[in-house]
This record gives structure tokens, sequence and C-alpha cells, in this order.
């Protein structure tokens, strides 16, 4: 028969010691709680003998806080998750804070039964990568007191949303300037969802720049993508008209502008020879010297320790206006693509 674990008051009772000591002892404030050495020693070797193991989940309860935070990324198929992530740790691992992951894949429901299911954990934040389907939930969540961080981006619609992003729009500004300065004149725009605010700023970047080497802004030179979707026919067809083939592909991010060079390669096209590409984000693979793109650096780790930042102001300071965070970087790395 399996013995039931020991609990803090039949520690305190064989210890004829009171609960409050004995749960001072063995969270490591018992020096802060003036305790006797000799008494902190003796509740550790008690709970040692006893095998007495905290039930966190209780404990946390009573506390009305998990130290959980609750992250959802887009996708996980590139290593921006991954340096966003490591960002947050190290702001998470100082704060005793556990990130718990997941993912809604561009999907609608998917992000939705995520966040539902965190919130049954009683995660204390949210961090969640928008999408613009699911404006109405963040407004609930945002009513209900939820404390949620938009990761990456945020909505035009939802200035009640705290977020931290990439200050992106300057940034783009520094990647087709780099590309009016080599000579290219018809430069083509690439983007995904244009109802997410930042894609909004590098398009607006995209115009701006445009306006001020006095050039016309070309309709059928605008490629736009649903997010999540790769638009390789689009583009194929935008490279094989003569009259609005383009000198050169500013692309909103690396997860388009990769697949887009392979697809580009495979119908001829002569990079950058013939169509320069310069994308955003920096990603690992963007600097395989097989595919040398050029590319604007995005501070993902400075990204990810801003997100979990404003995640423990909302859990200290819950009355916290909406923060509203973009992080700095406008580094290009040249390579092969646009040199």
């Amino acid at each position: 028969m399996t013995a039931k674990p020991v609990t803090i008051t039949a520690l305190a009772r064989h210890l004829d010691l009171s609960i409050a000591t004995v749960s001072y002892a063995l969270n490591g404030r018992g020096r802060e709680m003036k305790l006797p050495e000799a008494t902190i020693e003796r509740v550790c070797a008690a709970a040692r003998q006893m095998d007495y193991r905290p039930n966190f989940f209780a404990h946390n309860l009573r506390r009305k806080h998990t130290d959980t935070v609750g992250v959802i990324f887009a996708a996980l198929d590139e290593n921006w998750a991954h340096r966003v992530l490591w960002g947050m740790t190290r702001v998470f691992d100082r704060a005793g804070l556990t990130p718990l992951l997941g993912v809604h894949f561009w999907d609608q429901a998917r992000e939705e039964r995520e966040i539902h299911s965190f919130l049954q954990r009683r995660v204390d934040a949210l961090i969640c990568f928008p999408q613009p389907e699911n404006l109405d939930l963040y407004r609930t969540l945002i009513r209900q007191k939820q404390k949620l961080i938009l990761l990456g981006d945020t909505l035009p619609d939802l200035p009640e949303a705290s977020y931290a992003a990439w200050d992106s729009g300057e940034a783009a500004r520094v990647a087709i300037r780099h590309l009016l300065a080599s000579g290219r004149k018809r430069i083509a725009f690439v983007g995904p969802d244009p109802r997410m605010t930042m894609t909004k700023a590098r398009y607006q970047a995209y115009l701006d720049c445009l306006a001020e080497a006095g050039l016309p802004l070309r309709e059928d030179r605008v490629v736009w993508a649903r997010s999540g979707e790769i638009p390789r026919d689009a583009v194929v067809r935008l490279v094989s008209q003569p009259a609005s083939r383009p000198d050169a592909l500013f692309v909103v991010n690396d997860g388009l502008a990769l697949p887009l060079l392979e697809t580009l390669t495979k119908v001829g096209v002569k990079i950058p020879d013939q169509i320069a590409v310069v994308s955003m984000g920096d990603l690992l693979a963007s600097g395989h010297e097989a595919i040398g793109l050029t590319s604007m650096h995005e501070p993902c780790e400075e990204l990810g320790e801003a997100l979990a930042g404003a995640a423990l102001t909302l859990i200290r300071k819950p009355n916290t206006k909406p923060l509203h965070l973009l992080i700095p970087g406008n580094t290009l790395t040249r390579r092969k693509t646009a040199p």
C-alpha cells in the first residue's frame, strides 16, 4: 500500500513548531524572518528524513500565483522563436517564472484552444503572437483583466493591448535605401497580412522611400500573402512580366524571402544580377554560405527580454496602462543577394 505524502502540517507537528516557522525554513525565508540557524537546519533535516515534498500547486493557489507564463508562438520552424525565448528566459529565470509554450500555426481556433488551456492552468500572464482573426478574443481577454502581451506585432484596432515589437519601420527604411543606393529603381514589395501594425509600418517605409527617390508606386509590384503562406505563384508572375518586372525585391521577412529565393532560382532568375533581394529578420539560414540573403538583423533576444519584462510589470502592477514597447535595431547584414 502506498504511503500518504507527508504534509507540512504533519512535519510541523513532528517538530513541535508552527506551520509558518516550518514554511519559512523550507522556502528560504528563514533568515529573513530571523529564525535561528539551528531551527532552519533542524527543519530541513527532518524534511529530508520524512521525504517531505511541497505541494507547489496548492501553495501557488493560496498565493494566487502559479509562477508560470503562457507563451504562444505562430510557428517554430526557424530560429526566430528560439532566440526570442532565450531572451525571455534570461528575465524569467531571475524572477523565478517558468514559460509554458504553445503554437498556433496561424490557426484561429487552435490559438483560442491554447489560450483557454493556459487560462485553465492559471498562468500569471499570456504572451501571444497575434492573428487579426482573433481581435475579438484579445479584446475579451483584456476586458476580463487578463495580463495579455502581444508578441512581435500588434493590431491597429487594439490600442488597449500591451505589446513589444521590433521597431521595424525604421529598419525597413535602411534596407530599402540600400537598394536605392545600389541603383535599383524598380523595387517590388512582398509582405504578409497587411492588417498587422508592423507590416503596415514596413509598407509605409517602402512608400516613403519611393517618394523620397521620386519614384512612382506601381501597384503591380506589390504582392500580399496570407500569413503563413508563401506567394510563389504571384512572385513568379511578377518577374515574368516584362512591363512590371522589378530589379529588386524588398521582402518583409526572411520566412518569406528564403523560399522565394529558391523559387526565383528555379525559374532562372539570376540573383542579384537581374533581381536583388533584401529582407528582414536575419534568420540563421539566411547567413548560410549557399544562400547569402542580405537582411536586417532583428534584435530577437532583446525583444524577448522586453516581452518578459512587460509580463512581470503587469503581474506585479495589474493596473498598469498598456505597454507599447518598440525595440530598436537597424543593422543591415550585407550578403550576396544584395551586396
